[in-house]
């Protein structure tokens, strides 16, 4: 029998957000200007839209972003509108310092035509300054505007994650799940470094809904 411990949670601060929560996605990020810890919250008023036919609704709220410290304040809001879907397959959040700046940046999938938040040939790879909000950098989203197109399902599952090759930071994005997926890594210029496919007949974990980055040999290299 293993030792039982007990553990006491208490709650250390509260923030309103104005609105209910119906899901929540909190991530720590670096901030160098910061002495206190700082969290990112993604979050909306419904539940996660899945891409799955029977299981998509329409949203009848937007997703929102908020920084915050130890201390439960709030350091800045931004609502990312009505042409993004808010759910962890159309809309992944990633906090990565891609410029080695000390500094996190926020990543996510944005849309530049938010009347059509299914239309991909809008989609983008936006870049915000984790310090303010500000929007920094943006890019096409990868495999939405070459005549590609998956099922429903398959075609709303995207990635974004971070890892380092040799000490440098790579971003990876990734498209697709179950069958076909696209990979795509950068470097912290933002130019495309690598790119991978991995076919719907192909080996591999496709059906895996998360990508976990880990070192697992001493070549300084992490792994996908």
């Amino acid at each position: 029998m293993f030792g039982r411990n007990n553990i006491n949670l208490e709650k250390c601060f509260s923030i309103q957000t104005g609105a209910p929560v119906g899901q929540c996605r909190i991530v720590p990020v670096r901030l160098s200007s910061s002495p206190k810890k700082t969290f990112l919250a993604a979050y909306s008023a419904v539940f996660d839209v899945d891409p799955y036919v029977e299981m998509f609704f329409f949203p009848k709220d937007t997703l929102k972003l908020m920084l915050f410290d130890e201390n439960g304040e709030v350091l800045w809001k931004r609502d990312l509108g009505e042409g993004i879907i808010p759910g962890v397959w159309f809309c992944p959040v990633l906090a990565f310092d891609l410029d080695g700046d000390s500094n996190d940046e926020i990543w996510y999938v944005g849309n530049t035509n938010p009347i059509h938040p299914l239309g991909v040939s809008g989609y983008t790879l936006d870049c915000l300054d984790a310090r303010d909000g500000r929007l920094l950098k943006r890019l096409p989203w990868p495999h939405t505007d070459d005549g590609y197109r998956q099922s429903l399902s398959n075609q709303f599952r995207n990635f974004i994650v971070g890892g380092y090759a040799h000490g440098k930071p790579v971003l990876i994005t990734v498209q697709g799940t179950y069958k076909d997926m696209f990979f795509e890594g950068y470097d912290s210029g933002l130019n495309r470094i690598w790119e991978t496919f991995v076919s719907e007949n192909a080996q591999g974990a496709r059906g895996s809904h998360m990508c976990p980055v880990i070192v697992r040999t001493a070549d300084g290299v992490d792994e996908l």
